[in-house]
């Protein structure tokens, strides 16, 4: 399972993660669970080791790095909606289904949102949402106003 996971490119701390679960299920066969003749499903717990933690050290785009990553790795057409959707969190499928009709302006404080109703394509646990707008994804949807009629991103 490791050296699957390695070869999908995850973290030892995700592996660790996926790990715990397994350590916590051969746990509770070894002390909880009982079969029909009160034994427990394994004699004793396996031990199992988790991988050394890694460290990472990140740091966020600069507005210049994000730029040029952009204009390198996308087509001009898709550097808006993606940045939009670093700015916003959310999935690509709810940024490519964003219409007008959901924008909303609440004027006494000067911003919009987009309320997405329930079933809104990409929403999770399939739940309405409200999208508030930070200064830069503002900046994004005033920038889309007037390209089309019905989308925000088209």
């Amino acid at each position: 399972m490791i050296d699957d996971c390695l070869d999908r490119g995850n973290s030892n701390s995700t592996i660790n993660k996926h790990l715990s679960v397994l350590i916590h299920i051969l746990g509770m066969a070894s002390r909880e669970w009982r079969d029909d003749n009160g034994q427990s499903w394994l004699g004793e717990t396996p031990k199992i080791k988790l991988l050394e933690k890694t460290n990472v050290d990140g740091h966020p785009l600069t507005k210049g790095q994000e730029k040029e990553l952009f204009s390198n790795l996308l087509g001009k057409d898709l550097i808006e909606p993606c940045s939009f959707i670093l700015q916003t969190g959310l999935r690509s499928s709810t940024v490519y289904n964003l219409r007008w009709e959901n924008e909303v302006t609440i004027p006494e404080l000067g911003l919009s949102v987009f309320d997405l109703p329930k079933g809104f394509p990409g929403l999770k646990n399939n739940r309405p949402h409200r999208v508030v707008l930070n200064t830069v994804a503002k900046d994004i949807i005033d920038r889309q106003r007037g390209l089309h009629e019905e989308f925000v991103f088209s």
